[in-house]
């Protein structure tokens, strides 16, 4: 009897079909870490933007104003309390993300942290500093897509 030098169809078929069951499950490990690195990442930047709001109560006696983090134009003085860059308490750099977007938190008037009422402060921080939230038309897993981590004096968490 003649031996086959060369592999048949079916076995083409099968080592075929196991690379790329093998390429799905590593392409969505990949996504995975990467957004779990871009969260902590944001939760490192989250808590210098807290310690900025902590600085800015104690030195003024009031809460910076509430509200979304972005989009600040330029370095300037202190003039009525107008925000942490222009107040010298955050470096201007950094803050702009396409994936996340931080919030300044009034936690002395209402508790809550945006003023949009679809989107909640995680039941385990009381009176936030700071929030960041992932911005729903990135590219995020699923479980990623809705995502919300604040901080305060004495808690952090997310929903």
């Amino acid at each position: 009897m003649k031996k086959s030098a060369g592999f048949t169809l079916l076995e083409l078929l099968i080592a075929a079909t196991i690379l790329g069951i093998m390429v799905v499950f590593a392409a969505t490990s990949y996504q995975n870490s990467m957004a779990e690195t871009r969260l902590a990442a944001a939760r490192g930047r989250l808590d210098v933007l807290a310690a900025a709001v902590q600085r800015f109560q104690f030195d003024y006696g009031i809460n910076p104003p509430p509200g979304q983090l972005l989009d600040v134009e330029g370095l300037g003085r202190c003039k009525d309390n107008e925000n942490l860059f222009n107040c010298g308490f955050l470096e201007n750099g950094g803050w702009s993300d396409s994936y996340v977007r931080f919030y300044v938190c009034d936690n002395a008037e209402t508790g809550k942290c945006f003023s949009r009422e679809d989107v909640t402060v995680p039941a385990t921080v009381t009176n936030p500093f700071a929030c960041v939230q992932t911005i729903p038309t990135a590219k995020w897993p699923k479980r990623f897509q809705d995502y919300t981590y604040c901080t305060s004096a004495t808690a952090s968490g997310s929903n």
